[in-house]
C-alpha cells in the first residue's frame, strides 16, 4: 500500500512539473505574440499616419489647381 502511495505521489509530481512546463512554454508563446502584435498594430499606426499625410498632399495639389 505505501508503495503505490510513494508510485500515485510519484506520478502526481510528474505530471505537476509537465503542467508547470507547459504553463511556462505557453506564456512565452503568448509574450512572443504579445510582441508581434504590438510590432503590427505600431506599423499599421504608422501606415496610417502615412495615408492621412498622402491624402494631405493631395489635397493642397488639387486645390493649388
Amino acid at each position: 500500500m505505501l508503495v503505490k502511495s510513494q508510485k500515485e505521489k510519484h506520478a502526481t509530481e510528474h505530471k505537476v512539473k509537465d503542467l508547470t512546463e507547459e504553463g511556462e512554454s505557453l506564456n512565452e508563446e503568448i509574450s512572443k505574440l504579445n510582441r508581434v502584435a504590438k510590432v503590427m498594430q505600431e506599423a499599421h499606426q504608422q501606415t496610417l499616419d502615412d495615408l492621412v499625410t498622402e491624402g494631405e498632399k493631395l489635397s493642397s495639389l488639387s486645390t493649388a489647381k
